[in-house]
């Protein structure tokens, strides 16, 4: 396995743009719209004191037909899921005449709009093509009567035609405004409803299964958006929670609902099998410390190749001046992250009096030491990494020790 290998184990995924009407326009304005979304980044200015700085975020879209199902209401309480819903709504026109208009789009778009506007915060855009009725002559009292119709929100109406990149431009920036706006909603509303799951997290019936899918979700979003930074935070802190549970449980006589009393080591390469699942936890009622953990130590390490990599894309013509030690930065973090996680299953399993089979745990330990080197080793060799050299050791003397005791048993 080598870096890309590494990198591609979770692919990026969309934001979901939804659109109606001509499907010439879309096409159109998709040839456009998305490459210079890709390319270009969006200054995300978070609302609150606890976000002084902009994000600079980049919006990978999808275009998908809209349905009623893809709005994203907010007023409803609970989780929403953000790949199961579009933050932006686009209507596509291209009448030549108001005739045409009257006879075809009109009663299509109007259904649209009641639809769109059912829902409270839902952003959208009217987008008129006027090349045909350009040609015919008819272009300023068509787009007259299409804002007339939608007269109070004119600033939704949105012309564009072919041959024309100061208006493409236009819709291009109007979008971006609309999709921060919409983007900022969401992870507003959706932070905050974490944040109100986590207050309860020293109850036993709290179901960190879920929150952890929850803030995962939340993580893959970040991850869309190129935030890596946002990404690796949301781990560090399902990282943190688990250590505050488990701090809090192993005084009380209860245990969490969600924690299996018999250990469970799972299958085959322990950082390879969490990735490889790596939208949510494993689909039970209650999983292991040793699962929990593996998935969250799992996407630390592949985020912190990915911040790795792009450092080093961000870099001018050839490598970097600093490239060694980069490597041995981030070899130091793998090495960190890998040894904290080790070192946690062991003293929390001791400290919540969970059972275990001692050879499966052996093993288990050395699958897990070997892929930590691996990792590590895409990047230097660990004996190279002079300022972790604690973490290096401690992970090859644990490896040591369990081959020791397998051949005892």
């Amino acid at each position: 396995m080598d870096l890309s290998h590494a990198l591609n184990i979770t692919p990026v995924e969309r934001l979901l743009i939804s659109y109606k009407g001509s499907e010439d326009v879309l096409k159109y304005c998709e040839s456009k719209l998305v490459p210079f979304f890709e390319q270009n980044v969006a200054s995300w200015k978070r609302q609150g004191r606890q976000f002084p700085f902009p994000l600079h975020v980049k919006f990978m879209l999808r275009f998908v037909p809209y349905s009623p199902d893809l709005l994203i209401d907010l007023s409803k309480n609970g989780h929403h899921k953000w790949d199961q819903h579009a933050f932006l709504h686009l209507f596509f026109m291209k009448p030549s005449s108001v005739d045409e208009y009257r006879t075809g789009s009109r009663h299509e778009a109007s259904e649209w709009f009641a639809s769109v506007s059912q829902v409270n915060g839902t952003e959208w855009l009217i987008v008129f093509d006027s090349t045909k009725a350009r040609e015919k002559k008819n272009r300023g009292t068509l787009l007259e009567r299409i804002k007339s119709d939608f007269a109070k929100h004119t600033s939704r109406v949105v012309e564009v035609h072919e041959g024309s990149s100061q208006c493409m431009n236009g819709l291009q920036l109007l979008m971006q405004s609309y999709l921060l706006s919409s983007l900022d909603t969401f992870v507003g509303h959706e932070e905050s409803y974490l944040s109100v799951l986590k207050e309860d997290y020293k109850n036993s019936d709290f179901n960190f299964i879920a929150y952890c899918e929850y803030q995962m979700e939340m993580s893959r979003l970040y991850n869309t958006l190129g935030v890596l930074e946002h990404v690796l935070a949301k781990y560090d802190e399902l990282d943190a929670l688990l250590s505050l549970i488990v701090d809090h449980f192993s005084k009380e006589s209860a245990k969490p609902s969600w924690l299996c009393g018999e250990q469970h080591v799972g299958d085959g390469c322990p950082l390879l099998a969490a990735l490889a699942q790596c939208n949510a936890p494993p689909k039970r009622k209650a999983v292991s410390l040793i699962e929990i953990r593996s998935l969250i130590v799992a996407h630390q390490i592949i985020v912190s190749l990915r911040i790795f990599d792009e450092r080093v894309r961000h870099v001018s013509d050839g490598a970097p001046p600093n490239a060694i030690q980069m490597k041995c930065d981030f070899a130091a973090i793998i090495l960190r992250y890998s040894n904290h996680c080790i070192t946690s299953i062991c003293e929390e399993r001791s400290a919540m009096g969970l059972k275990l089979n001692h050879p499966e745990l052996q093993c288990w330990t050395v699958a897990f030491c070997v892929e930590a080197m691996q990792f590590v080793s895409l990047l230097t060799q660990a004996a190279h990494v002079e300022h972790a050299s604690y973490f290096a050791c401690s992970l090859s003397t644990r490896k040591c020790t369990a081959v020791r005791c397998v051949g005892f048993v």
